[in-house]
């Protein structure tokens, strides 16, 4: 084989992987280290999950805070003397706005998952979470979607069975792994192939929750399949775009090998030049 050829074969692996290599272990650090705000809603959802609390004071136990109104029991009405010579105020837990029931929570304060009571009332001004716990929220969604005003609900995209209690969160911590470990083992080309592959699921997923499955609930597609956006609107397509692109080269990868300068080259050996003119 000519030196030309050689490294024509041998080079572009490894561009491919270093493009994929910073990319993801950039993005799984993202995911672990990182925070994002999210909207109250999103905040009951994770709450429900078992994922985060309320801020207030006494919200893990009552949820409403106790109201500066409430009249003192009658004197000698039991529960014991205050100082100033009335009676004591027993505490009541108060149930949620709008429920005639308490909230059930476990020992600790921490809602039963797949049984919370949590609604955005609880984190009237969102809450900062974990930037993996957000992927979490959009799996919930996914698989538990809402109808709009005076519509049904559209078909899940998302399997109940990964959908429902904390699974969502599962799924979120698989992906941020996926993404640290299997960037990293990119850059290093070790066991190029079956990390390739793995990234490529994970971008596919990714297509799905963000544009294909989206499209197809909305029932207004292009092509069938992708999400209607003016065809030249360079902003409106440039995530999935990407998303693909990024998909396309960790299949490359996955079909290539990892060319040279790779671990994988050390541990299952090299082939010769005599091997790649007989292919």
């Amino acid at each position: 084989m000519s030196m030309r050829n050689r490294i024509a074969v041998s080079l572009p692996p490894v561009f491919l992987r270093l493009a994929l290599g910073v990319t993801f272990v950039w993005a799984g650090m993202g995911k672990l280290a990182g925070t994002m705000q999210v909207p109250p809603e999103d905040a009951a959802i994770l709450g429900n999950m078992g994922v985060i609390t309320p801020v207030r004071a006494g919200s893990s136990v009552d949820r409403t805070p106790p109201s500066p109104t409430t009249p003192l029991p009658p004197s000698g009405g039991g529960g014991g003397a205050r100082a100033d010579g009335g009676a004591a105020i027993t505490p009541v837990s108060q149930p949620a706005p709008g429920s005639t029931t308490p909230p059930t929570v476990l020992p600790g304060g921490t809602p039963g998952v797949g049984g919370g009571s949590f609604t955005a009332a609880d984190f009237p001004e969102g809450k900062k979470v974990e930037s993996s716990h957000v992927l979490a929220v959009m799996i919930w969604k996914a698989g538990h979607p809402v109808a709009k005003e005076g519509g049904t609900a559209p078909a899940p995209i998302w399997p109940a069975a990964l959908a429902g209690g904390k699974w969502p969160v599962y799924v979120a911590d698989a992906v941020m792994i996926t993404e640290l470990t299997g960037g990293a083992m990119l850059l290093l080309g070790l066991l190029a192939r079956l990390w390739a592959l793995s990234i490529a699921c994970v971008m596919a997923g990714a297509i799905w929750l963000t544009a294909i499955g989206p499209a197809l609930q909305s029932g207004d597609t292009v092509l069938g399949i992708l999400p209607r956006h003016d065809a030249w609107d360079g902003l409106a397509w440039m995530g999935l775009l990407y998303q693909f692109a990024l998909m396309m080269m960790a299949v490359a990868v996955m079909f290539s090998g990892a060319g040279t300068l790779a671990l994988d080259n050390l541990v299952f050996g090299r082939k010769t030049d005599d091997d790649t003119d007989d292919e």
